[in-house]
């Protein structure tokens, strides 16, 4: 190629064409990247939110002694399954909370892929523990965050707790979920 002002050949013309294939390549990776990220958040989000409120309307439904929006489960075979005990469902739907709140915090604030997000967030550890008071129900719902399915984790979970315990949950939950999760998502969706 030449210069048109000087019609001499340009020099630095293969330079300029590996700069600009390895920038592209640099911004096109960095675009996947921050894409990625982007629905990861988003469905975190929106996931959060429809747990959350299901559940809390399920606790509230429960102790008005309305029927619950969630459907019994079929059996073997098609049968339907025996209801669950009221008091179990209270106690499934409050550590459904608890679940939903450690595994959105966790995939904000854990960097790595192969971190465990079905823990207890190490930043409220010490809170939620106090939430659940006893140590034997601490390592029940601990238990029931590393159980391989859901009937593993109902089953590790005791039958029924104390309506503080409930409501502490949800407290915990309103009062950082709001800066933690929510507002922070929707920040960096919006960047």
């Amino acid at each position: 190629m030449t210069d048109k002002l000087t019609s001499t050949p340009r020099a630095g013309n293969d330079d300029d064409k590996i700069s600009t294939t390895s920038s592209y390549k640099r911004l096109t990776t960095n675009l996947r990247s921050l894409e990625a990220k982007r629905r990861t958040y988003r469905r975190t989000l929106q996931q959060y939110e429809r747990i959350k409120g299901r559940y809390v309307d399920n606790i509230t439904k429960l102790n008005k002694q309305e029927p619950t929006t969630d459907k019994v489960e079929e059996g073997k075979d098609g049968e339907k399954a025996a209801p669950v005990d009221p008091k179990k469902q209270i106690v499934i739907a409050s550590y459904r909370i608890l679940r939903n709140f450690c595994i959105s915090f966790n995939t904000i604030n854990q960097t790595e892929k192969e971190d465990d997000r079905q823990e207890l967030p190490e930043k409220y550890a010490a809170e939620i523990e106090a939430i659940l008071g006893t140590k034997a129900i601490v390592e029940k719902f601990k238990k029931a965050l590393k159980a391989d399915n859901v009937e593993s984790s109902i089953s590790e979970l005791p039958n029924e707790v104390p309506e503080t315990l409930v409501q502490g949950l949800i407290d915990f939950v309103n009062k950082h979920d709001k800066d933690e999760i929510i507002a922070f998502l929707k920040k960096d969706l919006d960047e």
